[in-house]
């Protein structure tokens, strides 16, 4: 560049590991990611005035890897029995658009318990 002008160039480099665990996947369903944060939080209808028993403790997030849609369900509880319930939540928003979900991908102890896997 004998002119005085600079020349710049960008190069995105793919990582061997980059989208591993979505990169043989090819259709929406085949494959949620979910997972399990606990954070607090307060019930959006009741303004701030329900007791701490109430209140939200966590979530339970599903992210399809094929098309990035995902769905978050607030819970009062982290018991098995209220996750399952927007497992099923979740499985029935997907079937209302003809998508069957296949698999579930998590690695809180939640997603390894028996009644998760019998589910």
């Amino acid at each position: 560049m004998g002119n005085g002008q600079q020349h710049h160039s960008h190069t995105s480099v793919l990582r061997p590991y980059d989208n591993v665990l979505s990169r043989d996947v090819l259709k929406q369903g085949e494959l949620i990611f979910v997972d399990h944060p606990s954070i607090k939080g307060r019930l959006y209808f009741i303004k701030g005035k329900e007791s701490e028993v109430l209140q939200y403790v966590g979530d339970t997030i599903f992210v399809d890897a094929a098309t990035g849609f995902t769905k978050t369900y607030n819970q009062s509880s982290l018991r098995a029995g209220d996750t399952l319930q927007n497992k099923q939540y979740f499985e029935n928003l997907g079937r209302q658009y003809g998508i069957e979900v296949k698999v579930f991908h998590g690695d809180n102890s939640i997603f390894k318990s028996k009644d998760w896997i019998d589910d």
